[in-house]
């Protein structure tokens, strides 16, 4: 198996918690895809001593069409791959991971994310 991974990394500027939503338009094939949201390193620089992002939110493994949110929030209860209770760090990021077991991976989505003060 292997995996193709985008990922975007993104500045909070103060915002307390994200709203991400994914589309997923197809999935083809013999693979499946998931969104994560991720903390940035501790130091909030990619050059820094580490440079490891750990998973804070992982949406379920997506394999048909539909629509996914994933939330961050303190006060909410948790639920698995749906909502974290959490804050938004300073530095995080959104990665889309296609697991693919054979042949040419073949998945659109859109992902769209909204950021509260």
């Amino acid at each position: 198996m292997s995996d193709i991974v985008v990922k975007k990394q993104l500045a909070s500027t103060g915002a307390l918690f994200p709203i991400v939503m994914v589309d997923t338009g197809l999935v083809g094939g013999k693979q499946t895809y998931a969104e994560k949201i991720q903390q940035g390193p501790i130091n909030h620089d990619l050059g820094g001593a580490s440079g490891k992002y750990f998973d804070m939110l992982a949406s379920a493994a997506l394999s048909s069409t539909g629509t996914t949110v994933l939330t961050l929030y303190p006060a909410l209860t948790p639920s698995a791959n749906a909502i974290a209770s959490d804050v938004l760090p300073r530095t995080f990021r959104v990665k889309a991971v296609v697991a693919k077991s054979s042949g040419t991976a073949a998945v659109t989505a859109t992902v769209g994310a909204i950021v509260i003060l």
